[in-house]
C-alpha cells in the first residue's frame, strides 16, 4: 500500500510540472503566431544593408520601404530561420513583416524569433519531464 502511495504521490509530483511546462510553452507558441504575420502585418520586401554573423545575437540593419514611398531603416536581431540560408549581404532581399498602421513596427516572422523557439524547448522540456515521472512512478508501483 505505501508503494502505491509512494507512485501516485511521485507521479502528482512531476506531472504538474511536466503539464505545466507542456501547456506554457504553447501558450508562448500561440503568442508567437498571433505576433507573426497573420492579420495586421503585410510581408514587404526589403533590402539587407549590414549583417553582423559573428556577434550574438546576429543582427541585420535593413531598409524596406514605407506607405508614403519613403524608405525606412531598422536593425533587429534574427532568430533562427529568419534569414536566407545561403548567406546574407549587402543587399540581399529579404521579407519583413509590417504594421501598416505604425510602419516602424517591423518584425521577422515569429517562427524564428525567441518566443517562438521557447515555446518549443518548453514543450519538449514538459514531455521529457513527464516520460521522466511516469517512467520513475511505474518503478515505484511495479516493483
Amino acid at each position: 500500500m505505501g508503494s502505491v502511495v509512494a507512485g501516485v504521490v511521485w507521479l502528482v509530483l512531476v506531472l504538474a510540472p511536466a503539464v505545466g511546462l507542456v501547456l506554457g510553452g504553447l501558450a508562448v507558441n500561440r503568442r508567437a503566431s498571433v505576433r507573426r504575420p497573420d492579420g495586421r502585418y503585410v510581408p514587404i520586401g526589403a533590402r539587407v544593408v549590414e549583417f553582423h554573423g559573428w556577434q550574438r545575437p546576429q543582427t541585420v540593419l535593413f531598409d524596406y520601404p514605407a506607405p508614403d514611398g519613403s524608405w525606412l531603416r531598422a536593425k533587429r536581431a534574427v532568430g533562427i530561420g529568419a534569414l536566407p540560408a545561403g548567406g546574407v549581404g549587402p543587399g540581399t532581399p529579404i521579407t519583413v513583416w509590417v504594421d501598416p498602421y505604425n510602419p516602424a513596427d517591423v518584425r521577422f516572422d515569429g517562427a524564428g524569433s525567441a518566443p517562438g523557439l521557447l515555446g518549443w524547448v518548453m514543450v519538449a522540456g514538459g514531455v521529457v519531464v513527464g516520460l521522466f515521472g511516469l517512467l520513475i512512478a511505474s518503478v515505484i508501483l511495479f516493483r
